[in-house]
């Protein structure tokens, strides 16, 4: 699991939900904070980011439909590679709009035990079913 707490408010990720690279990325608002979850299954490696300017910028408030819209760009010599306001980035680059986000890593029962009543993204349903 991979799972994250915005003002007080615990959802949890699916690790096997992120292994397929078309579902490596989910764009979620938690609290009315914009938040996107990325997982390199190449590396096992997940990420979590946010906007860099969420809580200074109150001139343009996320509302809860609202999220970050990163997507993935594809895999150039075996490194993920991402897309933010039609710019692309390696999965492990710094950028300026966007920072990284505290998140656990952790078991299901281990996060269950400790936010019971925490919200849980299984994953998608893809197009072909899958």
């Amino acid at each position: 699991m991979i799972g994250v707490i915005v003002r007080g408010k615990p959802r949890a990720y699916l690790v096997d939900a992120l292994r397929d690279l078309r579902q490596c990325v989910v764009n979620d608002v938690i609290a009315n904070r914009p938040i996107s979850i990325v997982y390199a299954n190449d590396v096992d490696a997940p990420r979590v980011l946010t906007a860099r300017d969420w809580e200074e910028d109150v001139r343009r408030p996320f509302e809860i439909s609202n999220s970050l819209n990163l997507k993935i760009a594809g895999v150039v010599g075996g490194v993920l590679r991402l897309s933010f306001n039609e710019r692309e980035f390696e999965f492990d680059a710094e950028r300026k709009a966007l920072t990284d986000f505290p998140f656990a890593r952790c078991t299901w029962e281990t996060w269950r035990n400790a936010y019971p009543e925490s919200d849980v993204y299984l994953g998608e349903l893809l197009e072909n079913g899958e």
